[in-house]
């Protein structure tokens, strides 16, 4: 086998490797939010890598279901929730 072909392999293997181990190492932080916005009140749950991320995905989870026009939608988002709850990783342990 040609030593470039050899090397061009170990290179996508590598980075297939890294992607690989990235995308399941850790467990997300999990939030649950109710939103009470134009007369509705709604609870979504959402997930990210820290727990600011996980309660912006679930504010904008429960916003969207509302079915909004852009301008309510950002200020929905924008509103603090009635309800935060939160669950940390584990380590796994």
């Amino acid at each position: 086998m040609n030593k470039k072909v050899l090397l061009w392999i170990v290179g996508v293997a590598t980075v297939v490797a890294l992607f690989s181990y990235l995308s399941i190492s850790g467990t997300p932080y999990e939030c649950r939010v109710t939103i009470h916005f134009a007369g509705a009140e709604i609870t979504r749950t959402g997930a990210g890598h820290d727990k600011q991320e996980a309660i912006r995905t679930a504010i904008e989870s429960a916003c969207a279901s509302l079915g909004l026009n852009m301008a309510d939608d950002i200020r929905c988002e924008r509103s603090q929730p009635i309800d935060l709850q939160c669950q940390e990783p584990s380590s796994g342990y």
